[in-house]
């Protein structure tokens, strides 16, 4: 195929010399370092990972440093990242991996919450092994490159093998990354800057190929409680399920499921996850007690939006 020769190769590996993207974790081939970086970089954006990456490390040097820390401080950290399952896998690869991390593939995907992606990702760029990362991006330009909607994982992992660069794999890999984040991708692909656009057969009709299919969110609507204690302190409580269990926030009850007073409404927020959206009524009461101090907890963003509605709604109430 005539995407698959030397001249895609070298194409490609001189585009990313010139137009790589800058992130703190390519400075690096700290086993640990990029493991913390490709946990983050799941299903969120790479630029707002950043200063999430640059205070984990900081704090946390070594998977030893992260033990030593405890899991809720690292939920701290991570506050404001989302998908706090990543964190929490994340902790417990610490204390399995404190006397040494894996280098090789198939000890990395044999540790919980390590797919085939974050496992060559961190081969390949850590250890210099030919392991093809194979995500959404690089779907997609396989899928261009050949002209045709590939449908098994399989096919996606041969013609990968067969394109990736065996003498620097870890920057091929990243390449690809980039090529699909900045050029190939899934709208307004820019074929004309593409390095690999001389040997692209879908490059006349780019759209056809991989194109991402929307998925409907469902919205739950629900309402919220939450007591206000003395000093600004509210009633949060720590989650012992779910995608945000071991993280501080409030209990929500299906709408109407719970009576409450007309003057005790703060307001409404919307909060979206993956493919939910939550509508929240939000009321709140005062008590005379002292309870948790919100700031000294780590709270999950739909959590921190109901906080800040309370504690406004509770100033508007006392200039009244």
């Amino acid at each position: 195929m005539a995407h698959s020769g030397g001249l895609c190769v070298s194409a490609l590996l001189e585009w990313w010399k010139e137009n790589q993207d800058d992130f703190p974790w390519r400075e690096t081939k700290d086993p640990w370092k990029i493991l913390i970086s490709e946990i983050l970089l799941q299903q969120t954006q790479a630029k707002r990972m950043i200063p999430y990456y640059q205070r984990i490390i900081e704090a946390s040097p070594t998977p030893k440093a992260m033990v030593e820390n405890g899991e809720e401080y690292l939920l701290k950290l991570w506050e404001g990242a989302g998908y706090y399952r990543r964190a929490r896998y994340l902790f417990k690869l610490a204390e399995m991996c404190q006397n040494g991390l894996p280098d090789n593939y198939e000890d990395w995907l044999a540790l919980p919450g390590i797919g085939p992606y974050t496992a060559a990702a961190i081969c390949s760029i850590a250890f210099n092994l030919n392991v093809s990362c194979i995500d959404g991006n690089v779907k997609r330009i396989i899928s261009r490159l050949v002209g045709r909607n590939i449908t098994k994982f399989s096919e996606f992992k041969r013609i990968a093998d067969q394109l990736i660069d065996k003498a620097r794999p870890g920057d091929w890999n990243q390449a690809l990354m980039d090529l699909g984040r900045n050029v190939c991708k899934p709208a307004n692909p820019n074929c004309d800057d593409c390095p690999l656009s001389e040997g692209c057969i879908g490059k006349q009709d780019p759209m056809s190929f991989s194109t991402p299919k929307k998925v409907k969110s469902k919205l739950m609507k629900v309402d919220c409680l939450v007591i206000l204690g003395e000093d600004n302190t509210l009633n949060v409580r720590r989650k012992t399920s779910g995608h945000l269990q071991n993280m501080w926030g409030f209990e929500l009850t299906d709408r109407n499921e719970a009576s409450f007073k007309e003057e005790e409404y703060c307001g409404n927020i919307s909060h979206a996850f993956t493919h939910r959206k939550w509508d929240i009524d939000v009321y709140a009461k005062k008590t005379a007690k002292m309870l948790i101090v919100p700031g000294d907890v780590p709270m999950a963003k739909l959590d921190q939006k109901i906080r800040d509605i309370v504690l406004a709604w509770d100033v508007k109430r006392n200039n009244s």
